[in-house]
């Protein structure tokens, strides 16, 4: 038994010291290392979507980390990738086949009228009306950007994947009328304003006395200027390279086809 003995002022302290042997051990203690285990993939899973909604609100929705890169790249991705929408437009087109092969069905019988049918007729075909209208609202909401004028959204085709998904935005500056048919160009000056950024802009031309070349960018985050020979001399230096010359502003538009 461990304690201490008083003998003439002097303290003695006895220790006593308890030995496992090896048997013992591993009855006691658990030696496989579990940090390491197959689980550890799905807690980094679990963390980054823990992350990504903290911050859902803080991301940006267009520019190289944004929604939209990431919608560009998981639409990439899953290639069965189907908009709810798009199925939802399926089944009207569904619905209208079925009221036409009902209304050939009717006027093919020669007893439409004679039976009292010439209403169902009318009523089918007012119908078919109002779901072909809806159809189209549903397509121009996809199809059209959110400018006067409207112009077709442009999917993909311009060489640049980031580009291509900030094309996806109803509200673009390229689709407003001043910006309409622009080259599109990559800004990424090595100093001076904008040193070592990465910037989709449209080239909107030069403006005022010192013939100051305008930058929009495509991100909508407004717009800036550059000096008339730092943009000239900048393709030398490899601040700017173009990606896109634009669209062809004198053709008649055309839905994109799928």
């Amino acid at each position: 038994m461990g304690g201490f003995v008083d003998r003439e002022g002097e303290k003695k302290i006895v220790l006593r010291k308890k030995a496992f042997g090896a048997i013992s051990v591993d009855n006691l203690l658990d030696r496989k290392f579990k940090e390491f285990g197959g689980n550890t993939v799905n807690r980094d899973i679990e963390l980054m979507f823990k992350i990504y909604n903290d911050t859902f609100y803080d991301i940006a929705k267009q520019g190289e980390n944004s929604h939209t890169t990431l919608r560009v790249r998981s639409g990439e991705f899953i290639a069965d990738f189907k908009d709810p929408r798009d199925t939802e437009i399926e089944r009207l087109n569904e619905e209208i086949d079925l009221l036409q092969s009902r209304i050939l069905q009717l006027e093919a019988s020669g007893a439409a009228e004679l039976a009292g049918l010439g209403s169902e007729i009318g009523a089918i075909a007012s119908e078919l009306e109002d779901i072909e209208e809806e159809i189209q609202a549903e397509l121009d909401e996809l199809t059209l950007s959110n400018t006067t004028p409207p112009h077709y959204l442009i999917k993909g085709g311009t060489g640049d994947t980031e580009l291509d998904g900030l094309l996806q935005d109803r509200n673009c500056p390229y689709y407003y009328q001043e910006h309409w048919g622009k080259e599109v160009w990559r800004w990424h000056p090595k100093r001076g304003e904008g040193k070592d950024k990465n910037t989709i802009v449209v080239y909107d031309g030069a403006r005022g006395g010192k013939g100051d070349r305008y930058l929009v960018r495509m991100d909508n985050q407004g717009e800036f200027k550059v000096s008339k020979g730092r943009w000239n001399k900048s393709t030398s230096k490899g601040w700017k390279s173009k990606i896109w010359s634009g669209v062809n502003v004198n053709t008649v538009e055309e839905p994109p086809s799928d």
